[in-house]
């Protein structure tokens, strides 16, 4: 009554303006309710929380068939949901603050550069604008590289019972470790989760498909596949425990999810995150098809907060596109996904541009990198086909419509080159990013707080300067769901079965996980990964004593032999490999001069440094090309 009184009164007293600090005193009598409130709200939250993680781990702990599909007892998707909300969404313009003004400057643009001759690219041309000195170099230190993304990489994997007869990591086994790098590390990062989505209509001519994902009928597949998306997730649940609540840092839907209609995705994501704590939403990723993605999927991924769109680009040439069977990857539909996309919210576009493809040239490359950089997208990657060569009456091609062997040096020239002209810089791995986003992982790298992972580049504030246990610090639990989904749990790496059947009978009727291949790394794996991670971001590593037992003898020979070219740099305290001088110092840095070229190419480091990554490889070494 006294508090309802005084209020009645101050308000009577404001209406009168007799009295200047009424509006303060009401500050003063409301603001500790609101704050009272705020505690009980967060209080009764966690309580119920609790309450729910021990409802969830008493009853979908079974194998009752009925429990399971309570897990699928979803609200379905209606676009009227979705259409009330009038918030702003943030648009690409306010990422990057260039863009409004580029956008204004376009035609000015193109009519400038339609009055310049440029040169024709060719192989020869594009060997001419670099010096001579550093041809050697690039041929010898810059071989085709398994990318770092896993190490060892994915073909050294011991368990592979597939090919190498051995057995994949044990259920209960992994599933222990699983739990110990979760109470490690979910308070303070996180787990990222990983959805493969296998499924096609059409089958594309670069992949080693299984026949059995390329399927048009989506009542069979779509219901079973989510079935099995949220039972496995179920599976990893129960090994949480029910100490703490899971807190998703990143949902990434990879492969083709736009396969799946938008009801089964929401179906698929609420699932993940019931019971969950989402700490960010910034990471949540979706991989788009230009032509199978509607609005509708956009909408349903805009209610869970995804922001960044990623979307493979192959060549627009349309014969090559037809050689791949992917005639609807054209700039025009990949044009109106990304509109729409940002109509939607999707503020971080990443394109992903492939070379090395069955009847792409250099030309078309550049045409096609030139279309891309229109597009102005956040990220974009290079990556280098392989032709693998398999059942060829199911593919448009065979290896004699793949470029020459002297054309895919130059492609990767060529590409580097305008893109390093348009704006973009290379972290590392073919990795290029817009400098005028103030992207934080452009940021990172200056800091030293760059770090890379098996998801990419990371920014991580907490690294501790020549420490040889620092890349302890980017422990995280990354776990992979569906059919040849990997994850990757830090101390061991496993991947899911591509056998549907076996994939469903064991999380759906057995309550377990199954595997096709696996590694658990030893001691030296570990610091030879961190190594090499630390190399790829920095460009430099300190060669500690545990490192200096993991190396081999014919590492440390091929590190010095690319000292004496003048590729690597050298300092510190000589160091020893039981009882030889191996090295007279124990810091390496790559000397990364700018290279004097007439079209300013580049950096060396982006040209040498996935292959000088080989040279801290036990597992591998580069075929070297002697005079």
């Amino acid at each position: 009554m006294d508090i309802k009184f005084n209020l009645i009164e101050l308000l009577d007293k404001i209406d009168k303006l007799d009295d200047k600090y009424a509006f303060i005193h009401i500050i003063c009598l409301v603001l500790p309710v609101i704050i009272i409130f705020n505690c009980v709200r967060k209080i009764i939250r966690k309580i119920l929380g609790f309450i729910f993680r021990i409802i969830f781990f008493c009853f979908y702990g079974n194998d009752d068939d009925e429990e399971q599909e309570s897990l699928l007892q979803k609200k379905p998707y209606e676009e009227s949901n979705y259409n009330k909300s009038n918030e702003k969404e943030l648009d690409i313009t306010d990422f990057s603050p260039s863009l409004s003004s580029s956008k204004k400057n376009k035609k000015k643009k193109k009519k400038s550069n339609s009055n310049k001759s440029s040169p024709k690219i060719s192989r020869e041309y594009l060997y001419s604008t670099i010096n001579e000195n550093i041809k050697d170099e690039i041929e010898y230190y810059n071989p085709e590289t398994p990318g770092y993304p896993y190490y060892p990489p994915i073909k050294y994997w011991k368990q592979n019972f597939e090919t190498k007869g051995g057995q994949p990591p044990r259920h209960e086994e992994w599933l222990k470790m699983v739990k110990s790098i979760f109470v490690e590390t979910n308070k303070s990062k996180g787990i990222i989760v990983r959805i493969n989505f296998p499924y096609s209509e059409s089958l594309n001519h670069l992949e080693t498909y299984n026949k059995a994902f390329i399927n048009e009928n989506h009542e069979k597949v779509e219901p079973s596949y989510v079935k099995g998306i949220l039972g496995e997730w179920n599976v990893y649940r129960k090994a949480f425990g029910i100490v703490a609540q899971p807190k998703i840092k990143s949902i990434q839907l990879e492969g083709t999810p736009s396969y799946f209609s938008p009801v089964n995705l929401n179906t698929i994501i609420d699932g993940v995150i019931l019971g969950s704590d989402v700490i960010s939403k910034n990471d949540f990723v979706f991989v788009g098809h230009p032509t199978e993605t509607t609005e509708e999927h956009l909408k349903v991924l805009k209610k869970y907060g995804f922001k960044r769109l990623k979307i493979r680009i192959y060549d627009f040439a349309q014969n090559v596109l037809q050689a791949i069977n992917r005639p609807n990857y054209n700039f025009n539909n990949v044009n109106e996904l990304i509109k729409m996309a940002k109509d939607n919210g999707f503020n971080y576009i990443h394109l992903e541009c492939m070379y090395n493809l069955p009847k792409q040239t250099i030309g078309s490359l550049n045409e096609t990198l030139k279309s891309i950089i229109e597009l102005e997208p956040n990220q974009i990657s290079l990556k280098r086909y392989e032709f693998i060569d398999w059942n060829g009456q199911s593919r448009n091609f065979s290896s004699v419509a793949m470029p020459e062997e002297e054309d895919i040096r130059p492609m990767h020239l060529m590409a580097i080159q305008l893109l390093n002209k348009s704006g973009y810089t290379c972290l590392g791995l073919d990795e290029y990013f817009k400098i005028t986003d103030n992207n934080p992982l452009i940021e990172a790298k200056k800091k030293g707080q760059l770090q890379y992972s098996s998801i990419g580049f990371l920014v991580n504030k907490n690294i501790e300067k020549d420490n040889s246990e620092r890349y302890k610090s980017n422990k995280r639990l990354i776990l992979g769901l569906g059919i040849e989904a990997i994850s990757d749990i830090y101390y061991a790496y496993a991947m899911n079965t591509r056998s549907v059947r076996d994939w469903l009978s064991n999380v759906l009727e057995k309550d377990k996980l199954a595997f096709s291949n696996g590694q658990e790394l030893s001691q030296n794996d570990e610091l030879i990964r961190g190594a090499i991670w630390q190399f790829l971001c920095e460009g430099r590593i300190k060669i500690s004593k545990l490192l200096i037992r993991a190396l081999s003898f014919e590492t440390f020979s091929e590190i010095k032999e690319a000292i004496n070219r003048g590729i690597l740099g050298l300092d510190g305290s000589q160091i020893k490999k039981d009882g030889v001088i191996v090295l007279d110092g124990d810091e390496i840095w790559i000397k990364d001069k700018d290279v004097k070229i007439e079209n300013d190419f580049g950096r060396k480091s982006d040209l040498l440094l996935p292959g000088l990554c080989q040279l801290l490889d036990n597992t591998q070494y580069r075929k070297k090309r002697r005079n």
